[in-house]
């Protein structure tokens, strides 16, 4: 299945509401999706509502600073940013 795809299968099962206000992204691999977001967003390419799903993350990190690496999807890596 290509990431369209599943980017599709997604957002045809969120409530219309959520599907107003999010804006998904899925990619097969990422470094990681906090920095790949955060650089996104420092770029003006991406904003409040902005979900991003990785199959695969090399280079992530979980609480306390703590590699987070995830073989081919074995792990479903996801990451939303919203302004408070």
């Amino acid at each position: 299945m290509d990431m369209a795809s599943v980017q599709q299968a997604i957002m045809d099962r969120i409530d219309p509401q959520t599907a107003a206000v999010v804006s998904l992204k899925v990619v097969t691999t990422v470094d990681s999706t906090n920095e790949r977001l955060r650089r996104a967003v420092a770029e003006g390419v991406a904003g409040h509502g902005e979900v991003l799903i990785a199959g695969q993350q090399t280079a992530g990190r979980g609480r306390l600073g703590r590699q987070w690496l995830s073989e081919c999807y074995s792990h479903l890596c996801v990451i939303l940013f919203s302004r408070a």
